[in-house]
């Protein structure tokens, strides 16, 4: 027989769930959808899912805990939950991104890039920056940079770049150009420039004297050299060269030279010279002629005087040498008599004086100091006494008004001064010379005037003659006189005349003394003398 019975198999078992109640899982993994329990079921298979809740605490930023319930259900329904904490951490450092390392010239841009930091977990890395700068030579350096990334949870990473500024370009040199001068000119020196890429430069030069063949004849080196503070450096050399082609400067003076007793005379370089140079170094000096005598006396010889310099340029240049005589001649005279003529005149010449003169650029001429004699003037006072007057004694046809000091009547007028004439006359009106001969007093030529040796008279000819006055005496008895001392005649130089004149206080007398010439003068003098007085319009005289 059969029977049939109905088993009901049933699951109302709940899956049982296993697990850790803390979990720690790197952040990156989450959420991965990981399950971190296990399920099982007696019957059949079960299925998990989960719920997560923000859980606060962790480091990691914004949520670093999850609470997370699982629900495992089986086939016929059954669940089962399971409470479990996820704990997220961060174990791993920052991705850190820099600028790699270079070398860069000094004179070049440096351009700072900047570093960048990725994270696993956290979006917001904190990047922390350093650098430090270690100088070099000149505008050289080392800069390093340094980067530190930290994550929220102190993971970091660090990375530095090296960026290397160098210097090794040259200074770029300036310096002067070559040039040929005259040693006379100047010789300018200038300076050189230079420029360089990055910094300070110092600029050396040394300067070398080549001798050539004179000594204004050379050339200079200048060897300039522009160095940085790196030590690059630029060189470059400046030639000068110094010629001389020119004449030395030729100076001379026009000089005297005295012949001597045997009428000769010389001369050296150093008379003619007057200071010849060359701009450049020393001269050497010569002259054409150094020997004279009496035949230079009428032409003065012209002297040519030659200088060369050390490169042999030459100037010459010419001077006048005057050849004087001034070695008196040797004069020898002899003794004579003479007499006296009816008139008490006599005369002798030279040549009958001479007795053999000499001198070695011969004799020219011979003259007597005088040749002419005659009785002795009878004055009344020296001729060559009282106040010499400058004037009239050393010019021609000149007048001089002197006050004597007392009144004087004169043809009924009073006068206390007068005009005395070169000439031998005095007025006590008119400063009228009475150039040049004697007249007579009747022709209304003299006005108030007193003659006392009128004649055409010439006083500087003469450099031992002269006209003088003074008043002598104690009022009311003075006397003023006039002299005249042995003053030349004009046209016979050698011709000489004495005069002198007194006129008396008081008394009114005049007084009159010459040398008693005749009317006509000797040596063919064609003046007449003329002695007396005349009134104020020259009516009356005598």
């Amino acid at each position: 027989s059969t029977d049939e019975q109905i088993i009901t198999v049933f699951d109302d078992v709940a899956p049982v769930i296993t697990g850790e109640g803390l979990v720690q899982i790197e952040c990156s993994e989450y959420p991965d959808d990981n399950i971190y329990v296990d399920a099982v079921d007696a019957c059949g298979d079960v299925s998990i899912v989960y719920m997560d809740t923000e859980f606060s605490g962790g480091c990691v930023q914004p949520v670093g805990m999850y609470l997370r319930i699982y629900t495992a259900t089986d086939e016929c329904g059954n669940e089962e939950t399971f409470e479990q904490i996820l704990d997220l951490v961060d174990t791993t450092a920052p991705e850190l991104t820099i600028p790699a390392d270079f070398t860069i010239e000094c004179d070049q841009e440096v351009t700072l890039a900047g570093a960048s930091a990725a994270d696993n977990c956290d979006s917001d890395v904190t990047i922390d920056y350093s650098e430090e700068i270690t100088p070099g030579c000149g505008a050289s350096y080392v800069h390093t940079r340094t980067w530190l990334a930290t994550d929220d949870c102190d993971n970091s990473s660090t990375a530095s770049q090296t960026i290397t500024v160098v210097d090794t370009t040259a200074p770029v040199l300036t310096i002067p150009g070559d040039y040929t001068a005259e040693c006379s000119d100047d010789h300018p020196m200038d300076e050189a420039s230079a420029t360089d890429n990055c910094g300070e430069l110092t600029i050396d030069v040394v300067e070398t004297t080549i001798a050539g063949d004179c000594a204004g004849d050379y050339s200079i080196t200048r060897a300039f050299t522009a160095t940085d503070d790196c030590g690059n450096s630029t060189s470059a050399t400046q030639t000068i060269t110094i010629i001389d082609t020119t004449s030395p400067t030729a100076l001379v003076q026009n000089i005297v030279v005295q012949l001597d007793e045997e009428g000769n005379a010389s001369i050296v370089v150093a008379d003619i010279d007057n200071g010849s140079y060359d701009a450049c170094g020393g001269v050497m000096t010569s002259i054409d002629v150094t020997n004279f005598d009496c035949s230079d006396l009428i032409t003065p010889p012209t002297v040519v005087l030659t200088v060369v310099d050390d490169c042999g340029n030459i100037s010459t240049a010419s001077t006048t040498v005057t050849v004087e005589d001034n070695v008196a001649p040797i004069a020898s005279g002899q003794d004579l008599t003479v007499y006296l003529d009816e008139n008490g005149f006599a005369s002798v010449s030279a040549d009958e004086v001479n007795d053999g003169s000499t001198d070695a650029c011969g004799v020219e001429s011979v003259s007597l100091d005088e040749h002419l004699f005659c009785e002795p003037l009878l004055q009344r006072y020296p001729l060559n006494w009282g106040t010499y007057d400058e004037n009239t004694s050393e010019c021609d046809d000149c007048t001089t008004n002197i006050e004597f000091g007392f009144d004087f009547t004169y043809y009924g007028e009073v006068y206390d001064s007068l005009w005395i004439s070169s000439n031998g006359v005095v007025s006590f009106l008119t400063d009228d010379n009475y150039c040049c001969e004697g007249e007579s007093f009747t022709g209304g030529e003299y006005e108030a005037t007193i003659a006392i040796i009128h004649t055409d008279i010439d006083p500087d000819e003469c450099a031992d003659c002269g006209i003088y006055y003074t008043t002598v005496g104690d009022a009311p008895n003075r006397e003023f006189v006039v002299s005249w001392h042995m003053v030349s005649n004009y046209e016979d130089n050698e011709v000489r005349h004495d005069g002198q004149l007194v006129l008396y206080e008081g008394s009114n007398v005049i007084e009159i003394y010459n040398g008693g010439f005749e009317e006509s003068l000797p040596d063919g003098c064609d003046d007449p003398m003329t002695t007396g007085i005349s009134n104020q319009d020259g009516t009356v005289g005598m």
